[in-house]
């Protein structure tokens, strides 16, 4: 039920709430479709395509997962040893199927190395993925804002400057 809000300020306003709306904003711009108001209307049949399928998804889910739970239940009693390298081999696998390339493969596992390091530092993981899905959309209005209204537009607007101190004391209160 919480995937159907997120998926709708998503796709609505670029805005992803966490790892899964961030990997779907990720897979459309690869498609070369940008998320966002311009995305409904010139997108609308994929929009409720979405929709439809979360839909449809979450009742079968939710069936499949009634009919299931004693059986999933039982893997939590699998031995890391063993599910592991199951795992590792899926991830393999999914990396090379994506464009049978080996280059996938060692790109999946240096995404999983940063993801490991930012884990061990801790470091925010989602946070990660959403500076990395919404970055270039931040470095292009930026430079819009800054070519229309000049280098000190942060300081001159009183809204420009109480988000300049949220963020400022937002990085700093680590």
């Amino acid at each position: 039920a919480k995937e159907a809000g997120s998926l709708f300020t998503a796709l609505a306003f670029s805005l992803p709430s966490g790892a899964p709306m961030a990997v779907i904003l990720g897979a459309l711009m690869v498609l070369g479709i940008s998320p966002g108001p311009e995305m409904i209307t010139e997108h609308l049949d994929l929009f409720w395509t979405l929709v439809v399928a979360l839909i449809v998804g979450n009742l079968l889910a939710s069936g499949v997962c009634l009919l299931a739970a004693r059986g999933l239940a039982r893997i939590t009693f699998i031995k890391g040893t063993i599910l592991v390298p199951v795992v590792i081999l899926l991830v393999v696998l999914g990396a090379y199927a994506s464009n049978s390339d080996i280059r996938d493969v060692f790109l999946a596992f240096a995404f999983g190395g940063i993801g490991y390091l930012m884990k061990i530092f801790d470091y925010s993981r989602v946070t990660f993925a959403i500076g990395f899905v919404l970055g270039d959309y931040v470095e292009r209005y930026f430079l819009i804002s800054v070519s229309n209204l000049g280098p000190g537009f942060l300081l001159v607007s009183p809204i420009a400057m109480g988000l300049l101190v949220v963020t400022i004391l937002g990085l700093t209160s680590r």
